[in-house]
């Protein structure tokens, strides 16, 4: 049936490498609000890797990492 099935591009390679230089940049930088780095193949449109910073967790959205900006909410 159409729609039952799903290829997954990430590379965990790759996605490493990535989340490893993003958090390196952000700390380099001094990046206050967010980073967010993307790998795609450019001949497939395939996502090789995808990252942020500070990190985000779609299946606890609600959650605020940052303990700043959680100050500031509650106030």
């Amino acid at each position: 049936m159409p729609g039952n099935d799903i290829t997954l591009t990430i590379r965990a390679d790759i996605q490493h490498y990535l989340e490893s230089a993003l958090s390196a940049a952000v700390a380099e930088h001094h990046v206050a609000a967010r980073a967010v780095g993307i790998v795609m193949e450019v001949d497939t449109g395939a996502i090789l890797a995808m990252s942020t910073k500070p990190d985000y967790d779609p299946n606890d959205p609600r959650t605020i990492v940052d303990e700043t900006i959680r100050q500031q909410v509650n106030a």
